[in-house]
């Protein structure tokens, strides 16, 4: 297991957003090699019941209010970036 530190993935289960990233997530497999191993760490926010916009989620976790990127120069990540944004 690789010492990377964790990404979280905030999620709700009645997001489809959510539940495509969830089902890649269960899809996507082992990892080639260590180096490009990703750690994900799930934790479940009620929309719902707007837990989004409460001042904790605002100004500790996403303190933007939007969806960011890692800062990458790898032209594939790039690429889904860019795909990203005009879908979303």
């Amino acid at each position: 297991m690789a010492t990377k530190a964790p990404y979280t993935l905030y999620y709700n289960q009645w997001s489809i957003c959510s539940q495509m990233v969830l089902l890649t997530l269960a899809f996507r497999g082992q990892p080639k090699d260590a180096a490009s191993e990703i750690v994900v760490q799930q934790q479940s926010i009620d929309i719902l019941a707007s837990k989004q916009l409460e001042e904790t989620f605002l100004t500790e976790i996403n303190p933007k209010g939007q969806v960011s990127f890692p800062n990458t120069k790898n032209p594939e990540h790039e690429n889904q970036q860019k795909q990203c944004r005009f879908q979303c």
